[in-house]
């Protein structure tokens, strides 16, 4: 074994000549000089390598621990575990790939790097185990089950990777693995069932290499249907595994969100855990009432100088419970003993957001209108207002105040959260309660702009909203044109503050991306319209007509002879979102026969969402139809079509909207059918290549 001295104290230990990987001259002669030197990777690369530590953040891993991370690549989550363990054992089949990790841990104590044949790393630690007597305690492998064919020899790559990591995992250890597709889990649940080994399955979203969201099976089971859980689950291209060998009583990850698009002293993230916690794919666990007691909610800082912000909130916490004085209550906040976290309770109810969506489809708009102006006295309340006045730390965030607004006919609260949305504040029996107040502000910010907030994101959300005139309820609270103009900017300037030189991955995303929308411009959508009269709802072009769409909408009225059994709607050649406002045949909702896209259906008592497919259903309920191929339809028909009079005109009424944007509970489905999707198009393009093979096959033959 040789070794060679890097950064300071780290040494990088070569292990003999690899056995079946490439060596470092084959693997990485068409490498870029950034793979030698990390000072010169790219904007993109150094956010992806930031945002890739995710996947091990929002896990326990004891202050003591002896970690080992199987394929360290070039440092992404090297880091973080050396910050949270005693000692970090890095292996990767890269020399080079460990230098760099060296020099970007420069000045650490607490780490070793070994580079070399797999096999022959896993001999030099068992040696290193026999003499200790100890193992690891928790594991990584984030990197390697994806190139285990380079890694291992023979079919059962990934068992054998499983099983060497499996041999080095000390008795009361954990092990988290990183699949990129479910199929890699189903190919080790033998091994797991071997072994003995206790699991919790979790999702990452939208991918690994850009994880913003990590959720376990339990967590999205409890919050989606069984049809919308099924596709949101298939719908993950990543998997976590966190294996462990006794199913002792901790601590445990029920859900996390990442905030690292922001400036280093406000980036956080937010967890969801339960103590006593169990998920197994085998065994489906139902929480009970006293079990949901055992939730909490942590805030915890991404960096050292976000540990002043996230204080910051705990100091909060007591503030606003004396303002409010018990109109409005204050999710309680507690201190970690590790000073980087604030804890509070786990609420669950109805949130405001979902009251008012009720008051709205039960009632109509005026209750809702009254429903919303109450809750905006509740939030903002008029008599805790005091004068407004202008100060550095405004301008600083908000930019300046005009001077149309400086006369004094501005008010504040004596302390001002930005958060005061209704999606924050749950309903309960025992009053309400604000669940997330982290942007708040001492010092004076105008009570309208708080105002403006509540009601813009509101009225944004969903389409069921649109029904309420607002215009009428901006200028019952007393905000003008002008007003929501200087607000907006506020807005804008808010969001510049807390980024700061941040640049969001999604902001370089669409940078890299612009040349590319420039030569592509949006296509032109207009609806064909299908008639059949006959019995097996066969359609063609010569009966059917367009009707332009302007700006993929479109609302009318056609008449139809009684003749016409069925109609087929094309919205235009490319995937999308249907977003159906009315659709009714003499009034009534017609029959939905066929689809090649997804129905989405709210329940208007419950205002749950469901996805999946169905035939033969009413569309009175349908929200959206989401389609991820070309050439949309979907088929219709009377629901008297039985009893209809052939001889008898009826009316279709229409209201579409035909959109890009797909909302964010269809995500997770589109990324399963775009995964799909892939897949299949992988399989055709072996099946061609084989028949192409073939045929070369019989023509040399002939020859």
């Amino acid at each position: 074994m040789d070794m060679n001295s890097q950064s300071e104290n780290i040494q990088v230990h070569i292990l003999e000549p690899l056995k079946t990987v490439p060596s470092d001259a084959e693997r990485y002669a068409s490498e870029g000089a950034a793979a030698c030197d990390p000072g010169q990777s790219n904007e993109m690369e150094i956010e992806l390598d930031r945002l890739r530590a995710n996947l091990v953040r929002a896990f326990a891993i004891p202050s003591d621990a002896s970690i080992l991370e199987a394929g360290g690549g070039y440092g992404a989550i090297t880091g973080v575990l050396a910050a949270r363990g005693r000692h970090v054992t890095v292996w990767d089949t890269s020399a080079k790939r460990c230098r760099i990790i060296a020099r970007k841990n420069a000045g650490r104590e607490n780490l070793s790097l070994y580079s070399g044949d797999f096999y022959a790393f896993c001999e030099e630690i068992r040696a290193d185990r026999d003499r200790s007597g100890s193992g690891f305690d928790f594991i990584t492998c984030i990197g390697p089950m994806q190139n285990a064919d380079r890694i291992c020899q023979g079919a059962s790559s990934c068992a054998e990777i499983f099983r060497l990591l499996l041999s080095l995992l000390n008795q009361t250890g954990s092990m988290l693995i990183l699949l990129q597709d479910i199929r890699e889990y189903r190919a080790l649940t033998s091994w797991i069932r071997h072994f003995g080994l206790k699991e919790s399955v979790y999702y990452v979203s939208p991918d690994a290499d850009y994880p913003l969201e990590i959720s376990s099976e339990r967590w999205l089971s409890e919050r989606h249907s069984q049809d919308s859980y099924s596709g949101i689950k298939n719908g993950r291209e990543a998997v976590l595994l966190l294996l462990t060998r006794t199913q002792e009583s901790r601590a445990g990850l029920l859900y996390a969100k990442f905030s690292n698009e922001r400036a280093a002293e406000y980036a956080l993230y937010t967890s969801v855990c339960q103590e006593n916690f169990s998920d197994s794919m085998q065994q489906k666990v139902k929480l009970t009432d006293s079990a949901q007691t055992e939730r909490y909610v942590e805030k915890t800082a991404l960096t050292e100088e976000g540990q002043a912000h996230v204080q910051r909130i705990f100091t909060l916490y007591g503030k606003l419970s004396e303002m409010y004085n018990g109109r409005l209550l204050i999710n309680r906040c507690e201190q970690t003993d590790n000073r980087c976290s604030v804890r509070f309770a786990y609420l669950q109810g109805e949130t405001y957001e979902t009251y008012l969506d009720r008051i709205l489809l039960e009632q109509g708009p005026d209750a809702c209108e009254k429903a919303l102006s109450d809750y905006m006295e509740m939030v903002v309340p008029k008599q805790l207002e005091v004068p407004f006045t202008e100060t550095d730390e405004y301008t600083e965030i908000f930019g300046d105040l005009p001077d149309a607004w400086k006369n004094g006919s501005l008010r504040t609260l004596p302390i001002s959260d930005l958060d005061l949305i209704p999606a924050n504040v749950i309903r309960s029996e025992n009053g309400n309660t604000l669940i997330d107040y982290e942007w708040t502000f001492e010092f004076p910010v105008p009570s309208d702009f708080l105002r403006y907030r509540i009601l813009f994101y509101y009225l944004r959300g969903r389409d069921i909203r649109k029904g309420l005139d607002q215009e009428r309820i901006y200028k019952k609270i007393g905000i003008d044109v002008k007003k929501r103009e200087y607000f907006a900017s506020m807005e804008d300037s808010f969001q510049r503050w807390i980024t700061r030189d941040m640049v969001p991955v999604r902001d370089l995303l669409k940078e890299s991306n612009a040349a590319t929308q420039e030569s592509n411009p949006e296509p032109v959508r207009n609806l064909r319209v299908y008639f059949s009269n006959s019995g097996d709802a066969a359609f063609s072009e010569d009966n059917s007509e367009e009707y332009p769409m302007e700006d993929g909408r479109i609302s009318m009225e056609i008449t139809l002879p009684g003749t016409v059994k069925y109609v087929r709607l094309d919205p235009g050649d490319y995937p999308g979102i249907l977003r159906i406002n009315q659709l009714c045949i003499d009034g009534k909702p017609p029959v939905l026969i066929r689809t090649n896209g997804v129905p989405v259906l709210q329940d208007i008592k419950t205002n749950e969402i469901k996805i999946g497919q169905i035939s033969s259903g009413h569309a009175q309920n349908i929200l959206d139809v989401f389609f991820s191929i070309e050439d949309p339809y979907v088929v219709i028909c009377r629901s008297d079509r039985t009893q209809a009079n052939r001889y008898s005109d009826y009316t279709l009424m229409l209201d579409l909207c035909f959109q890009e944007e797909r909302p964010d509970y269809l995500q997770p489905l589109a990324d399963y059918q775009k995964q799909r999707q892939t897949r299949d198009t992988g399989i055709m393009r072996s099946l061609c290549s084989f028949r192409l093979r073939m045929k070369n096959r019989k023509e040399h033959a002939f020859k």
